[in-house]
């Protein structure tokens, strides 16, 4: 049954060995971090793959805890004689025309965050509007490494309006902002008149993919079998509640452009709260961001 996992980690061995520029034969040592080192096909796929036993003088579980608590210290502004460093795990960018595998496209993928850049990490990139007089572009949010963009995950998009009708090329800039709680904002400002737009992203480094995320509901399914109410239709109650949030959420939605920066980025991160929920079928958590959303909105209009 887990298998796949087991296969998923491996590959994921030879990509860090690759980006480290390392073959299998570079390695010194082993060591096993974290509880589910303990089972035996871990261990045993990982002596098969590259031909070394894993040390196991190390407790996985002490190890992770003790990361925890260095880490923990250093937020609190002690003295650790170590040095921790977050990074981002997936590459994070937007698209542009360009050439994919040499052919012209208009949706090339331009990395602005890469993968395994330390976080908190900012960056930014200067783009230019398409044609004389474009008074608008749309910014689309990608997590992934290929060059055509949509072999991608968007995760986001926005668009930038009101744009000063230049006869040539109207500078754009793009920032991406990624912070340590998986926190991304990403902002395209006008250079010419500072017009700006902006979105954020809750959770971006540890989002699921659509297949995986596809494949995990059908395997509960199989498991459990499907979520139906006795008559065969979907639960009806997460169906009632995503109807009693749905004018809220379009209330939101209108509301985002007239609101100050502070009252925007709350807003927009509690509407990514409650679509990460339905994603997964977490009503609790759903109906707590609408909740505090319901809250802002009332604070808003009083």
């Amino acid at each position: 049954m887990i298998a796949p996992f087991i296969d998923t980690t491996i590959d994921a061995v030879h990509i860090a060995l690759r980006d480290g520029g390392l073959t299998a034969s570079d390695i010194d040592e082993i060591v096993l971090v974290g509880g589910s080192t303990r089972t035996p096909l871990v261990r045993n796929r990982l002596e098969d793959d590259l031909n070394m036993v894993p040390r196991s003088e190390v407790d996985p579980d002490l190890c992770v805890a003790a990361g925890a608590a260095m880490q923990a210290a250093i937020l609190a502004g002690e003295e650790v004689d170590a040095v921790l460093v977050d990074i981002t795990p997936y590459t994070f960018g937007t698209s542009s025309l360009g050439e994919v595998d040499g052919i012209p496209s208009d949706n090339m993928f331009v990395p602005l965050i890469k993968k395994n850049s330390p976080i908190p990490v900012s960056c930014s990139d200067v783009f230019f509007t398409v044609y004389p007089g474009q008074e608008c572009v749309s910014v689309k949010v990608f997590q992934g490494e290929n060059q055509d963009a949509t072999k991608n995950i968007e995760i986001g998009e926005f668009l930038v309006s009101g744009l000063s009708a230049e006869e040539e090329e109207n500078e754009i800039i793009i920032s991406f902002n990624l912070d340590v709680n998986g926190l991304l904002s990403v902002e395209a400002t006008e250079k010419k008149t500072g017009l700006a737009k902006s979105i954020t992203i809750n959770n971006a480094i540890s989002r699921f993919e659509n297949d995986e995320l596809s494949s995990a509901r059908e395997k509960i399914v199989e498991l459990f079998g499907d979520d139906k109410d006795a008559t065969g239709g979907e639960n009806k109650g997460d169906l009632n509640l995503e109807q009693q949030n749905q004018p809220l959420i379009d209330k939101a939605r209108a509301m985002l452009d007239k609101v100050d920066d502070d009252d925007r980025q709350d807003m927009v991160k509690l509407l990514e709260e409650i679509s990460d929920a339905r994603v997964v079928g977490d009503s609790t958590r759903e109906q707590e961001a609408a909740s505090e959303l319901a809250e802002i909105i009332f604070y808003l209009e009083n």
